[in-house]
């Protein structure tokens, strides 16, 4: 007597044939493709943007939306336009400098000293 398990094993293999099955094999596999004078660890990627401040305020404000009280939502409003009027324009300027500097601005964050 077959189980449902066996079923829907049954059901894959009947449909999809042995392609299916062998994805895992292929995702795992160590093989790396392109030419051998391909260097992989050298090639150069673009750097990551910097987003506009206005943008990530918008984006913090909506998912802030979601998780607070509309009287803490307004509060929180308040604080971003305090924000971008005040600290916000100075620390996306040093952003856009770290930006310049570095490979990657977002990781590997250590203060100036």
């Amino acid at each position: 007597m077959r189980t449902f398990s066996d079923h829907i094993v049954l059901c894959v293999v009947t449909a999809w044939g042995e392609s299916l099955l062998s994805l895992p094999k292929r995702w795992l596999s160590t093989q790396v493709y392109g030419s051998e004078d391909e260097d992989f660890q050298n090639i150069q990627l673009p750097k990551l943007p910097v987003p506009e401040l206005e943008t990530t305020m918008e984006i913090y404000l909506e998912f802030a939306s979601v998780v607070v009280s509309q009287q803490a939502l307004e509060h929180s409003r308040g604080l971003a336009r305090g924000f971008m009027e005040e600290l916000g324009p100075r620390l996306q300027e040093m952003l856009l400098d770290r930006q310049k500097e570095m490979d990657n601005w977002v990781s590997s964050y250590s203060p100036r000293k």
